[in-house]
This record gives structure tokens, sequence and C-alpha cells, in this order.
């Protein structure tokens, strides 16, 4: 069992078992093909990650999904999809041993990608550039705005 916290504070924990990985269909898809598939498909899918940590957190209790996932962002979304990826290799270790010796490096590779991926997007936000983008984009969409306004007619 894995864990991580949240940007509210709160502590999750995370268990792969036969039914969660069940009901997590697309997982149990991935591992019964080859592992650099499982670990390409999860790298390239981050939706997919947090799809599969709501599944797989055993202390959800009344917490709507919508509240977890708004609460993944910057360093808990990295925390986050670190237990993930240590979950799904302890996990896929213990259904396919013949995996124990690559499935650890391939892990590892892919998590410093992630966080490097993770970490670059988390610079670019706080960067100028981007502040600057950001702006431009406000005002080119309150300009079609405006001018969506005058050009109709109001609704009798």
């Amino acid at each position: 069992m894995h864990s991580f916290v949240d940007q509210k504070n709160r502590e999750w924990k995370i268990e792969i078992n036969i039914g969660a990985a069940r009901r997590a269909r697309n997982l149990i898809d991935l591992i019964d093909g080859r592992p650099e598939e499982l670990v390409e498909t999860l790298s390239s899918r981050p939706l997919l990650r947090v799809d599969l940590l709501w599944e797989f957190c055993i202390n959800r209790g009344d917490t709507p999904r919508e509240d977890f996932e708004d609460s993944l962002s910057g360093t808990a979304l990295l925390s986050a999809d670190e237990a993930l990826w240590d979950e799904i290799g302890f996990f896929i270790q213990t259904l396919r041993p013949e995996l124990a010796g690559l499935l650890p490096q391939l892990l590892q590779r892919i998590q410093g990608i992630v966080k490097r991926q993770m970490e670059a997007v988390i610079e670019f936000s706080q960067s100028e550039e981007f502040e600057k983008m950001t702006d431009e984009k406000m005002d080119q969409l309150r300009k079609q705005a405006l001018a969506e306004a005058f050009t109709t007619s109001p609704e009798s």
C-alpha cells in the first residue's frame, strides 16, 4: 500500500488488489500485454492515471470525485503519480514475478520522465511568458465576447 498527500493536506492510501484491478479494466488489459506497453500507455495518458488513482484509493469515504481531482496539482500530483507507479509496480510483480527485475527499472525511468515533464509545466506556468500568453488569451476572449454581444440581436 502506498500513499500521498493532496493540496488540501489529506492523506490518500492506494492499494491495487484483484477487485480494484478488475474494476479498472484498462489496467488488467495493459498488464496482460508487454510491460513496455503498460508504461508507455500510462505515461502518455495522465488523465487515465488520475482515473486509476481514484479507483485505487481505499479511503475515499464520502469525498466527491471532483473534489479529489481538484486537489491534485503541482507537488501533490507529482506525489500521487509516484505513489501510483510504486503501487502498480508492486502489484505487477505479484502477478507476474518474471517482471520483477525489469519493472523497477522501467518504472524508475518513467517516473523520472514524468517528474521532469511536470516540473517543466509548473515552471512554465509560473513564467512571465505564460502570464503574457494568458493575458493575451483573456484579452482575445473579452474582445470576442464584446463582439458577439454587439452582433447578436436580443431575444424577444
